[in-house]
């Protein structure tokens, strides 16, 4: 990973790099250094020879039996029947407690979860307009079957207060490719990159959102390629205080000419209204809990605005890398 994460994304400029990779330029990680951290594997459908196609995305544990990662990383044209039976069957896994890259079966000292449900923000859109790909919202949580044990190679990571401002200097984790070749590590890597606003990118992302950070970095110095998608950027890593998950990996470009990768983070701190509807956090309260995680078990299908968010069953985990070279 050298000292880049890679972001899988789809690409929708084909005269751009399409094949984006992990943290390329980063550190290998190890052991216990970053318990929080999820991977997440899931088949959207089967080969000719039966074999499954599987794809690849991260994300955080929040509670023990819940996952943050991006909304894009559920993105499927599957109808509702074939999205439960991808969750009936166990084909949507996240796994913790290990350093490895894991695969989607036969894996050793790691510990498995199965997805229950996945549920998207409301308002989440993803939508090509000309040459640029519009992402708004892009968050979603998942609730596991079965919690996760808590121990030394398992933790929950906390979340910001919304009043509270992000931190100069962030770490972001990764299991994707650490190249632009298609290379991969066997070791999740990690790398520090620092924050910015959209106008002090070299190429500011167009439109804007408000509920968005970026960073930039040189090619294969510590970014986001493929397979990263619904990773964290990460405050108070190495500080003395407990880390604190700021950022959710969403999509990233290049710029071709200052030769750097841009990223895009969505805010979790500007999404948390959006977190605390489902996942029962501990500043909620206990009745409030009870009843958020009980609509979520069994919602209605509502519209408008994350007072009345709709549920979305989910097929696959799949994420979406875009360049955008100049």
């Amino acid at each position: 990973m050298g000292r880049l994460l890679y972001v899988v994304l789809i690409c929708f400029l084909p005269f751009h790099v399409c094949d984006l990779y992990k943290v390329a330029g980063g550190t290998s990680v190890e052991k216990g250094q970053f318990p929080f951290f999820v991977q997440l594997l899931s088949a959207k459908g089967f080969y000719e020879d039966g074999r499954l196609m599987i794809f690849r995305c991260a994300g955080t544990l929040i509670h023990p039996k819940w996952i943050l990662t991006a909304a894009h990383c559920y993105l499927s044209n599957l109808t509702e029947s074939e999205f439960s039976l991808m969750f009936e069957k166990n084909y949507i896994r996240a796994f913790m407690g290990t350093t490895k890259k894991v695969k989607f079966s036969n894996n050793f000292d790691v510990t498995v979860g199965y997805l229950q449900k996945a549920y998207l923000h409301p308002n989440f859109l993803h939508k090509r307009e000309g040459p640029r790909l519009r992402v708004l919202n892009d968050i979603a949580v998942g609730i596991l079957k079965h919690p996760f044990p808590i121990n030394d190679d398992i933790k929950v990571i906390n979340l910001p207060d919304v009043r509270r401002r992000i931190c100069l200097q962030g770490v972001i984790i990764g299991a994707g490719r650490i190249d632009f070749q298609k290379k991969s590590s066997d070791i999740l890597q990690y790398a520090f990159v620092f924050p910015k606003t959209n106008d002090k990118l070299s190429r500011p992302y167009t439109p804007d959102s408000p509920a968005a950070f970026y960073a930039e970095v040189n090619y294969l110095r510590g970014h986001n390629l493929e397979g990263d998608s619904g990773g964290p950027f990460v405050c108070n890593y190495n500080s003395g205080s407990a880390p604190i998950q700021y950022g959710i990996d969403s999509i990233g470009y290049n710029n071709s000419r200052t030769k750097t990768v841009i990223t895009r983070y969505e805010s979790v701190a500007k999404q948390m209204k959006f977190i605390k509807w489902y996942v029962p956090l501990p500043s909620l309260h206990k009745d409030t809990r009870q009843k958020r995680i009980s609509e979520s078990i069994n919602p209605q299908k509502v519209s408008g605005s994350i007072k009345k968010p709709i549920p979305i069953f989910i097929l696959f985990i799949t994420s979406v890398f875009i360049y955008i070279g100049l």
